[in-house]
């Protein structure tokens, strides 16, 4: 699944760039048109894309999860990028979802900022609340590639989960000063976000190519 990832030939696009530095890109491997392109989600009936048909072992590893999906895209955010604070699923409300994310490819400076830094290693599923504020952030590099999965809250799903955040996962954000509280912090440090959102590993599963059994803002 990795080296699909990182050798996909279907270019990424730029969406919700008010919400962004530049420099994250998505592509779409399971959506309601068929076309990689079309990166803004929904709720629908999804079908593969082109870009998936090029991606075999992963094609494998979401069919595994017998879970029922919205959504299916690849994002990868380049070094010295940014996606400032935002909430997901304004407009999706009526119906329950949770977000899956699959990090292939990350590096220690990957993190997602909400009351803690949160880095997500690659080798396992973790489901974000992202109708809470957040941000992510990708400061030194190399490139941080991701497989981000909307699926709804069905009774496949809670079948499927079982929460868990491992030791070092995590870790607490600094306390505002008075001086940050006055307004005198610097840009960088004024995305830094109080809000909690629950982050969890849902399951230690293997993103090798072996196969396994088993319209939103976004990050």
């Amino acid at each position: 699944m990795r080296a699909e990832a990182l050798g996909a030939r279907t270019p990424g696009v730029v969406a919700y760039g008010e919400y962004q530095s530049g420099g994250w890109w998505t592509t779409s491997l399971l959506n309601h048109s068929g076309g990689p392109h079309d990166v803004v989600i929904g709720d629908g009936r999804p079908q593969p894309t082109s870009l998936l048909e090029e991606m075999p072992a992963t094609a494998r590893f979401l069919a595994g999860l017998g879970l029922n999906c919205m959504y299916v895209r690849r994002a990868r955010l380049e070094p010295h990028s940014y996606l400032w604070e935002h909430r997901d699923y304004a407009e999706l409300r009526d119906t329950g979802r949770h977000r899956l994310h699959i990090p292939l490819v990350t590096n220690p400076s990957a993190v997602l900022v909400t009351a803690a830094r949160v880095h997500m290693a690659a080798g396992a599923l973790r489901r974000l609340t992202p109708s809470q504020a957040h941000g992510v952030c990708n400061t030194t590099g190399p490139d941080r590639i991701h497989l981000i999965a909307d699926v709804y809250a069905d009774d496949a799903y809670q079948a499927f989960a079982r929460p868990h955040l491992r030791d070092g996962d995590a870790a607490d954000l600094p306390e505002m000063t008075s001086a940050d509280r006055a307004g005198r912090q610097s840009p960088a440090s004024k995305r830094h976000l109080r809000t909690a959102v629950p982050v969890c590993l849902v399951h230690q599963r293997s993103t090798r190519s072996e196969p396994v059994s088993a319209r939103s803002r976004a990050v």
